[in-house]
């Protein structure tokens, strides 16, 4: 059985090994308990959350009218809410300390995600010529939103190598318009994040709107080098033909939603890349090669709501650790700077420059300080 971390900071005891103070200090004390099978079983469930955006949609199905905002409402503002009642998410499990049928419902949820997603897609574009205006622009959002969240189940499964892991992954990117995410994320990120060569990671110097004009034709360049790029093209015909698709059978304004929601989405992704690594700089080494990718190069989150809506990835200094790791195993690391708030709410910040700046930039420059004065000692 594994050591589990257990976050205490609502009832005031005093903190397990790994449990954060804040998003601010990122403080750790050292105590330690067993893993349960209570919390195994909270983490399998755990890692269905995400699928309250479609109870939310359909909502929106049933109601119509305004009900077709609620799966931003839960994304935007329930989740915010949850993160700041619960609990931080410092959990840590090894493969052992779960049943066999909960890897396999952990394992299958992105999948089912990213399947679900590309379904009510579909269905939403059959229905959209007898929806109202209203209607037509919240259910574009909601589902721009919803595709956000695709990006994240199918970040985690573009990073196995199962057939169909890969073919659910891929198809997923060819209905969000994104085709080159897997061979730009895997084998130019993985590679030279926190550097100047990176387009996703976001820089100091730029808002959240520089760093979109920046980021999303860069993250196409850098994909087209790779030897592994030879299935984007298909992507790309994929693409096409659902736009052509959803032209011939359900008219010119399926077609504008299919490109909005997928233009949103992307954009999310992006905003929350650029959090990730905000400000992390690797040194420029004399052979010209960049200093070795650290914790510290890396923002983390522990919200828990916010970390099951994006299947883990707000422990993304462990996922830069071990690619390959599902994300029910990704580990809490002291290392790794803090963000103050889970990501939907970040996502809100970042829209907002001046209120970005306000509560990151302080944060950035005592985290690099300790890092100068951490390589000086």
């Amino acid at each position: 059985m594994s050591l589990q971390k257990y976050d205490q900071i609502s009832s005031g005891k005093p903190l397990i090994r790994g449990a954060p103070l804040s998003g601010a200090e990122g403080k750790y004390s050292t105590l330690t308990v067993p893993t349960s099978r209570r919390l195994c079983l909270v983490q399998t469930f755990g890692s269905y959350f995400s699928f309250s955006l479609f109870l939310g949609l359909a909502l929106g199905i049933a109601f119509g009218g305004g009900w077709y905002y609620a799966p931003a409402a839960i994304m935007m503002i329930l989740v915010p809410l949850l993160d700041a009642i619960s609990s931080n998410d410092t959990a840590e499990f090894e493969q052992s300390d779960f049943q066999k049928w909960q890897i396999r419902a952990m394992k299958f949820s992105p999948m089912a995600f990213t399947l679900i997603y590309i379904l009510a897609l579909n269905y939403i574009a059959a229905t959209f010529t007898s929806l109202t205006l209203l209607e037509k622009v919240l259910v574009t959002f909601s589902m721009g939103l919803i595709g956000s969240v695709a990006f994240s189940a199918i970040h985690e499964i573009i990073h196995k190598n199962g057939f169909w892991e890969k073919a659910i992954g891929r198809a997923g990117l060819g209905f969000l318009c994104y085709p080159h995410f897997e061979v730009e994320h895997l084998y130019s990120h993985h590679i030279i994040a926190a550097t100047d060569k990176d387009g996703s990671t976001g820089w100091k110097e730029e808002n959240i709107y520089q760093h979109l004009i920046r980021a999303i034709p860069t993250a196409f360049v850098t994909s087209l080098p790779h030897d592994r790029n030879k299935h984007i093209p298909k992507l790309f015909l994929l693409s096409g033909i659902i736009a052509v698709s959803y032209g011939l059978f359900f008219g010119v304004g399926a077609v504008v939603y299919f490109f909005v929601q997928a233009f949103i989405a992307i954009c999310v992704l992006h905003i929350l890349t650029f959090a990730q690594h905000f400000g992390a700089k690797r040194d420029r080494l004399e052979n010209g090669k960049y200093s070795r990718m650290t914790a510290a190069h890396s923002w983390n989150a522990y919200q828990r709501f916010s970390n099951y809506l994006t299947f883990g990835v707000q422990r993304h200094a462990d996922h830069h650790r071990s690619a390959m790791k599902p994300f029910y195993l990704l580990k809490v690391d002291e290392e790794a700077p803090q963000l103050p708030f889970g990501y939907p709410m970040m996502i809100t910040i970042a829209l907002i420059p001046p209120l970005w700046s306000s509560l990151m930039h302080a944060r950035l420059d005592a985290h690099l300080a300790a890092q100068r004065a951490a390589a000086k000692a």
